[in-house]
């Protein structure tokens, strides 16, 4: 609906809160077509200047200029534009717009302090901090009493929040209330004579204006704010560039979660989340253009069904409950109930006292399961395929309202190097363990020792055990310098580092198992799973050796060349207290260990047996994989925490908000 210019505004004139995208459209400036600052050609692209518009936002700030003119800022989902506010009456101007207007400007300029109110001001003053009195020559003042200084207290307490109210009401509106404005959309004045216009800043209001009639509160900030939003939509400052950290220029991390519903007004925010969103619907688009089934798993589990210390349990009926950390158990029975392939979107819980910047104790998962024809890698084709379509969606992701890139938009708060990954799945690095460990050791041979021996002797021990973190980060940049991507998968983990349902490699001591890396951290762990139901059994009782750190007995029995000076430097590389013991004398740390290996064996098959009763009814072989979407979504942007692409984060000291 329209108004002409100079008509009082009415609100039962207007069925619908117009977005701001009303302003959206393109401008013929000297014969080329202008693209306007918050323009992406919509449904109201015919609004012209003349137009009168109303729109919900937030009140951002003020600057008076004169007696009659105020440049007044707002933003609306995360993008700011400027009003002006003209107090000066015009011609033809009717008194109900104009009285309007001066309505307006009480608003945002706040009142005028009336005698009695700064008598008052003085008065409040003088009690929050009264003048001392010298006493005169010989004069003796008296000590107050204890009741008289607690009464003093009071008094100055009283009168600080007397007087903050006095100044609120006199400095007008606060920052970040939310106010509905209507005014006329109007074309700015051209730069003078001399004045070059910025060019270089994509999201600033350069093309119109709003000369604002009227303004209407909807809810005000009550509260000091604890940061503005834009302090937290700068550059982020890295650490090794602030030289006092007492004037840390960037809002604290602690500062932001404690206070997210400020937090996540930014731009940068809001076109974190739309990634997000972006990555969530790409993964569900994909899967289904295969023919696959969502699913929604149990997220109430039997306390022992999955096993492990990572659980959160709970009392459910006066039975032990846990909340799932996989839905992983679930996908193989829907694979077992011949569903072909399965795919899901859903919380997991994970009870890990970890601090890192990559771990949550609550995160979104994304998870595939499905039946494989020939070989497992039929699934890593399949997980080529849909993070190229995740990362290909992302990258041509826009702003709604701007048409600015997601990606470009984040990397002004957080700079970081564009992902690298290759166009076509055949192009997707894929390396054996082994060769990764062989790629570090080509690439950064001083990784593992100072000497040939040395080196030699730690990457022995390495082909045998999971990547540690530093490890993991090096395969990356070994990865990124022969291929020049981020993106690669490793291939054939070793037995030790693979929970006892994956499935063994032809390759003795390896299994067919895999994980998908982006800028040398993981985001992906899958693998073919065992669906025959007599070496499921056999292997379940490797559940605890996998949890303890050590090698498998099969690796250490079976392998030839782990000899005593092996298990030595292994003993001496900062194993864990179990791994020493396990890799100095084996035999006898089994021994020592049999009674209480037997029981949790009992206590973990106990959990398992509805899992072990969907294999022994038939299971086609089948394979799969887990991804975290916000470590995904961290790794991808390049900034600095996964929990920066969580809404509400919880870690282990956060609960709230």
């Amino acid at each position: 609906m329209r108004m002409r210019a100079g008509e009082a505004p009415s609100a039962s004139r207007f069925h619908q809160i117009w977005p701001i995208s009303v302003l959206s459209k393109s401008i013929q400036v000297e014969n080329r077509s202008v693209k306007m600052s918050l323009a992406i050609v919509s449904e109201f692209a015919e609004h012209k200047y003349g137009d009168v518009v109303r729109i919900r936002a937030r009140y951002v700030s003020k600057i008076k200029m004169g007696k009659t003119l105020m440049f007044l800022t707002f933003r609306q989902h995360g993008l700011s534009f400027q009003a002006v506010l003209d107090t000066e009456k015009k011609d033809g101007q009717s008194d109900e717009v104009f009285a309007s207007i001066m309505n307006a400007q009480e608003v945002f300029a706040g009142k005028k302090p009336t005698p009695e109110d700064e008598a008052r001001e003085t008065e409040l003053r003088l009690i929050i901090k009264p003048k001392k009195v010298k006493p005169q020559k010989g004069e003796v003042i008296a000590k107050k009493t204890k009741e008289e200084k607690e009464a003093e207290k009071q008094a100055q307490s009283a009168a600080k929040v007397e007087l903050a109210q006095m100044l609120d009401d006199r400095t007008g509106l606060k920052a970040e209330s939310v106010v509905t404005i209507t005014g006329v959309l109007s074309q700015p004045e051209p730069p003078k004579e001399g004045e070059t216009p910025k060019e270089d800043d994509p999201f600033k209001v350069k093309d119109y204006e709003i000369k604002l009639q009227a303004v209407e509160m909807i809810s005000p900030v009550s509260s000091m704010l604890p940061f503005t939003v834009a302090d937290a939509q700068k550059r982020i400052v890295p650490a090794e560039e602030i030289k006092n950290p007492k004037k840390n220029p960037n809002v604290l991390q602690d500062t932001r979660f404690n206070n997210r519903v400020v937090d996540l007004r930014t731009q940068t925010n809001v076109a974190i989340f739309r990634v997000k969103d972006t990555m969530d619907e790409a993964f569900c688009a994909y899967n289904r253009s295969q023919n696959f089934i969502r699913i929604h798993t149990p997220k109430l589990i039997s306390g022992a069904s999955e096993g492990g210390a990572e659980l959160f349990t709970l009392e459910y009926f006066k039975k032990q409950a846990a909340l799932a950390q996989s839905p992983q158990v679930y996908k193989q029975m829907a694979i077992a109930s011949d569903f072909r392939g399965v795919f899901e979107v859903g919380p997991v819980f994970r009870a890990e006292n970890s601090l890192t910047n990559r771990h949550l104790t609550e995160f979104v998962g994304l998870d595939v399961e499905m039946e494989i024809k020939e070989h497992y890698h039929e699934v890593l084709e399949h997980l080529k395929r849909t993070f190229l379509h995740i990362f290909k969606a992302t990258d041509a992701s826009v702003d709604p309202i701007s048409g600015a890139r997601l990606v470009d938009i984040i990397a002004q708060t957080y700079p970081a190097e564009s992902c690298q990954y290759p166009a076509e799945p055949k192009d997707v690095p894929v390396i054996t363990f082994v060769e990764a460990v062989d790629l570090v050791i080509k690439h950064f041979p001083e990784f593992f020792g100072e000497t040939a021996e040395e080196q030699a002797v730690a990457a022995a021990i390495a082909k045998t055990v999971d990547f540690d973190t530093p490890l993991e980060k090096k395969v990356g940049e070994a990865v990124r310098r022969e291929t020049g991507f981020d993106f690669y998968i490793v291939d054939q983990f070793p037995v030790s580092a693979r929970p006892f349902y994956t499935h063994p490699s032809e390759t003795d001591g390896y299994t067919n198992s895999f994980d998908v890396f982006l800028r040398g951290q993981e985001i992906t762990s899958g693998a073919e799973r065992i669906h025959e139901v007599s070496m499921l059994k056999a292997n379940i009782d490797k559940i605890t050796r996998m949890k303890e750190g050590f090698a498998t007995e099969e690796i250490v029995r079976e392998h030839g060349w782990v000899e005593a000076d092996l298990r030595a430097a292994a003993a001496a590389e900062g194993a864990t207290e179990e791994a020493k013991k396990a890799l100095a004398d084996f035999e006898k740390f089994m021994a020592d260990r049999k009674t209480a290996t037997e029981q949790a064996v009992k206590e973990m098959f106990g959990g398992l047996t509805q899992y072990i009763a969907a294999f022994e009814m038939g299971v086609a072989p089948h394979a799969g994989a887990g991804i975290g979407l916000e470590r995904l979504v961290m790794l991808f942007l390049g900034i600095p925490n996964c929990q920066m692409a969580s809404m509400f984060p919880r870690t282990p000291g956060r609960l709230t908000p």
